[in-house]
């Protein structure tokens, strides 16, 4: 049975502006397939004041699979199949520490039965 897949998971920047978040089936029996991935930063502070702007990279099964500009308020699509073990890990650099990081991710999640 196929039923949409939508994930998400959060982190809190380091020190170093930097952050981590990792996704992937909960069963054995478990696949996705992953086709989006978007990426926001909280909080958002108004233009006029400076903020670090950063980075996020994707990643799937040992290689990078997308990333986004700014780290924030973006996405990038991707298309990726991920079965019990694998997992997505979204790796945020350079931005303010202490922001609260969110990955979602879009797709199909296939479960047996």
């Amino acid at each position: 049975m196929k039923i949409p897949l939508g994930e998400s998971a959060s982190t809190t920047l380091d020190a170093a502006g930097d952050g981590q978040v990792i996704l992937g089936p909960y069963r054995h029996t478990e696949r996705w397939h992953v086709d989006h991935v978007a990426v926001a930063v909280d909080p958002v502070p108004p233009a006029t004041i400076p903020m670090l702007v950063p980075e996020a990279r994707v990643f799937a099964r040992g290689s990078q699979i997308g990333g986004t500009y700014t780290g924030s308020l973006d996405d990038t699509e991707c298309s990726v199949d991920l079965m019990a073990g694998h997992q997505v890990i979204v790796q945020w650099t350079g931005g303010d520490p202490g922001a609260l990081a969110r990955a979602d991710i879009t797709g199909t999640k296939t479960i047996p039965g």
